[in-house]
């Protein structure tokens, strides 16, 4: 697939998302907390991504550490031959760098999927409020019907 038609993919989707999000959020007190929701979220993808670059070379060391204390760990496998060296440094210090990658990438995930939960449990709770806002006003309306005896107990033909 394309950059272009993923980027075109992926603007239709937040559209659609906007509209319907537009839909449901009807109150000012809804569109603040939908507004701090992703205020939260982003302050917390700008930090991670600021510790990510202050911190990536002491991440790395400590990654590269935990890899030869795992490859020096005693296990029940097969022994390279005496005389051999299991250890490459630059094997190390790639494994080092793409578990840093990762452990961001996952990092970034769920911070992204927390934001999605909460925006999904807001979007829910604002669709059953707006779900029960004309109920009352029905059930008023019937309760406080004012016709004459015989015609309240006929139900009239266009409702």
């Amino acid at each position: 697939m394309s950059d272009d038609l993923r980027s075109e993919l992926a603007k239709a989707f937040d559209d659609a998302v906007r509209k319907h999000e537009a839909k449901v959020l009807k109150t000012s007190q809804d569109w603040r907390a939908y507004r701090k929701i992703e205020e939260r979220h982003t302050r917390a993808r700008e930090d991670a991504e600021r510790r990510y670059r202050d911190e990536y070379e002491t991440r790395v060391e400590k990654a590269r550490r935990d890899i030869i204390a795992e490859k020096a760990t005693p296990a029940h496998e097969i022994r390279p031959p005496f005389g051999t060296d299991e250890f490459k440094k630059e094997d190390i210090e790639l494994q080092a760098h793409r578990r840093v990658q990762k452990d961001h990438e996952v990092m970034l995930t769920g911070i992204d999927q927390a934001e999605t939960a909460e925006k999904e449990a807001l979007l829910a709770e604002a669709a059953e409020r707006r779900k029960l806002d004309g109920q009352s006003k029905d059930q008023f309306a019937k309760a406080s019907d004012r016709r004459s005896g015989r015609d309240r107990r006929i139900r009239p033909s266009f409702s």
